[in-house]
């Protein structure tokens, strides 16, 4: 007998790249999707990046860092309940971008 489990997440898009004035607010969709074989709940969270380390990949400040001004996490806005999905299944999530 043997089980096979399967985990994950994905995010559609992963980024989102473009220009803003300052004063405009900007509603994007973003798609998530559980490709695990059993039901998850995924709780939503923004973070602040720090840098990017030499493989590309982001270096999230921790909580409490120094202020520098130019922290975009508290410029979006979502429900913060929690998304519970089956296998394989789909929930759009409306995001508000605020740029002060």
């Amino acid at each position: 007998m043997s089980a096979q489990f399967s985990a994950g997440v994905e995010l559609k898009p992963s980024t989102i790249e473009r220009g803003a004035q300052p004063g405009e607010v900007i509603d994007e969709v973003f798609t998530l999707v559980n490709v695990s074989n059993t039901e998850q709940v995924y709780y939503l969270l923004t973070k602040d990046i720090s840098g990017v380390g030499d493989e590309g990949m982001p270096i999230f400040a921790d909580a409490g860092a120094e202020v520098t001004g130019f922290e975009l996490s508290t410029w979006v806005s979502y429900s913060p309940d929690p998304i519970t999905l089956k296998p394989k299944e789909t929930k759009d999530v409306p995001v508000k971008i605020s740029v002060p």
